[in-house]
Order: C-alpha cells, then sequence, then structure tokens
C-alpha cells in the first residue's frame, strides 16, 4: 500500500473556523468509478470532516460521507452515483476555539472492483518475525435501537486497519475508542461517523491497549443492520 499522502496539497483550517475544497473532478463519473480521498492533520489533534456533491450553480446538495467528528486521518471512497455536480470537501474547526488545523489532503479515481479487492484481500506484515494478515470477514446483526461492540488489541507504533460495509438495513454510526493498558481514561481514535454504508479507514495506534469499535443504530426503530466488518492490527506499520 502506497499513502496518497506522498502527493499531498495542504488546507490551512483556522480556529474557530470551517474551510472547503472544491475537488476537480467532474461528475457523474463513469460507472464503477469512485473516488478516494484521504487526508491526515499534519498539525493539530483531529479535526471534523465531510463531503457533499455540489452543483453546477454553487448550491450545496447530498452529503456523500460523514460527518467524521474528530478524526485524525481518513481514507474514504467517495461515491456520487449518476450526481452531477462536484465534489466539495468540508474541513470543520468550529469547536476549536485556540489552535488551528494544518491538513494534508490528496484524491484519485479508482475502479471499484480494485478498491473492494484491495480493501479485503489478506496483508502481509512482518512483526516480531512473523507474517501478519487480515483476517476474514465478520458478519454482525446490530438490533434496532441498540449497539454491538468488538474489541481488537493494539499496541502503539502499529496501524489497526478498519473495513466496514452495512451489508442491510441502511445506515448506522461507528466509532472508535482506546483502553489504554496503561489505566488512563479512554480516547477517541475515530469518530463518531454519523449515518454511514461503508468505511474503509486505517487508524495509527498512540498508546498500547485495546480498541473498542461500536457499531450503532440506537437511531434506528424499525429496522436491524447486517454489518460485514473486517478489523484488524499491524504493528511497526509505515502509513
Amino acid at each position: 500500500y502506497h499513502s496518497l499522502l506522498s502527493m499531498a496539497s495542504e488546507q490551512y483550517v483556522a480556529a474557530g473556523s470551517s474551510a472547503s475544497v472544491a475537488l476537480p473532478v467532474a461528475l457523474p463519473l463513469p460507472p464503477g468509478q469512485v473516488v478516494l480521498f484521504e487526508f491526515a492533520v499534519a498539525n493539530g489533534t483531529d479535526i471534523t470532516f465531510d463531503a457533499f456533491v455540489q452543483s453546477d450553480d454553487g448550491e450545496k446538495g447530498v452529503r456523500i460521507y460523514g460527518p467524521a467528528r474528530r478524526v485524525k486521518r481518513v481514507e474514504a471512497p467517495l461515491r456520487t452515483a449518476e450526481t452531477e455536480g462536484s465534489i466539495l470537501i468540508r474541513f470543520d474547526n468550529v469547536s476549536s476555539w485556540f489552535s488551528s488545523r494544518l491538513v494534508r489532503y490528496h484524491y484519485k479515481v479508482v475502479e471499484e472492483e480494485a478498491l473492494s479487492a484491495g480493501a479485503t484481500a489478506a496483508t502481509a506484515r512482518l512483526a516480531d518475525g512473523q507474517a501478519l494478515s487480515a483476517p476474514p470477514p465478520t458478519e454482525i446483526c446490530v438490533p434496532r435501537g441498540a449497539a454491538v461492540e468488538a474489541s481488537v488489541p493494539v499496541e502503539a507504533g502499529g496501524v489497526l486497519h478498519i473495513n466496514v460495509d452495512v451489508v442491510s438495513g441502511g445506515d448506522l454510526d461507528f466509532c472508535a475508542t482506546l483502553e489504554p493498558a496503561d489505566g488512563s481514561g479512554p480516547t477517541r481514535m475515530y469518530g463518531p461517523t454519523r449515518r454511514m454504508t461503508k468505511l474503509h479507514t486505517r487508524i495509527p495506534v498512540e498508546a498500547s491497549g485495546v480498541a473498542h469499535l461500536s457499531f450503532d443504530a440506537s437511531g434506528a426503530w424499525l429496522r436491524s443492520k447486517v454489518v460485514r466488518h473486517t478489523c484488524w492490527f499491524a504493528a511497526d506499520e509505515v502509513c
């Protein structure tokens, strides 16, 4: 895997404000293509991120990703269906009154099949002399009005890989928190991301402990959700 951020652009986001970036991608895309977007907060702690389709007359339309709240790094496939217009990215730093953010981002148009294959293929890594690979996907049912958690042991300096697909039932909320091994309080690793149907991301792990992944359908009163996920930790991986 080669990060897109080696070819990144930069966006400054002042304290207490937000910034928008229009991607020069003509919509609609040809069938079977998506925009793979990646960003990382280079200066500062975290930021809120979402993406919209903007019509040709400048009106912000349907949200196609997020909002992913208080995240440090995201790799997201942006699916635009057959909508015409352009993609508008928003970095929201309104909740921070004192600290600005510097965000590095990049994107490219890729084939959906290649993206799906890359997300589910076993990824060999060396850690303590042994090769690590992605486990097979796990399918869970999240009852309506409830949340289900999964836990993954992690170590400082590695990367937590998360691939999630909502197979049926619509969308749900997702977040990841870290319970440090030293007994200090839990910290947020990712999200919460509201009303998502698909997520592929890698999260650098800053402390050893247990990562708790929450699949939340507490806002759904009519339908349960079926979720297929692959979540694993890779030690000593360079992002």
